[in-house]
């Protein structure tokens, strides 16, 4: 059985993922550190390296607007709850423009010792579809 800090940083990431690519997802800064890294692999327009709350909900805020609200976590298909990471598996979809996405994603969050959210990097099962969806 989980300790209460493992529960509460499994708590915190399912709430954070669970907002991404919402309109809502402002509520979800509150758990990020103030020195957040948000990494999002690959070659496409969303891919990079974010530094900070701010550059992270500029990404957020970038991704709701290129995918139109349009991002479903289809299933949560595992949580993996480790000493010091939570990693989320989740089929998702993707409309816009008249084309789709869906695929597989893996969010690794690690936690900083105050419990908040220092860094997340984002994987994608074909990182190819994900390139031709978003464009470079």
């Amino acid at each position: 059985m989980p300790n209460s800090a493992h529960r509460t940083r499994l708590e915190a990431a399912q709430q954070f993922v669970m907002h991404i690519g919402h309109r809502d997802s402002e509520r979800a800064m509150e758990l990020l550190s103030p020195n957040v890294v948000y990494r999002v692999q690959g070659q496409h327009a969303l891919a990079g390296v974010f530094s900070g709350r701010e550059e992270v909900t500029r990404h957020l805020a970038k991704l709701q607007e290129l995918t139109r609200g349009t991002l479903d976590s289809l299933k949560w298909e595992d949580w993996l709850l480790g000493a010091d990471h939570v990693a989320a598996l989740t089929d998702i979809r993707v409309q816009s423009g008249g084309r789709l996405y869906t695929g597989r994603h893996v969010y690794l969050v690690s936690f900083d010792p105050d419990d908040r959210i220092a860094e997340v990097v984002v994987f994608f099962e074909d990182e190819r579809a994900v390139e031709r969806f978003f464009g470079p």
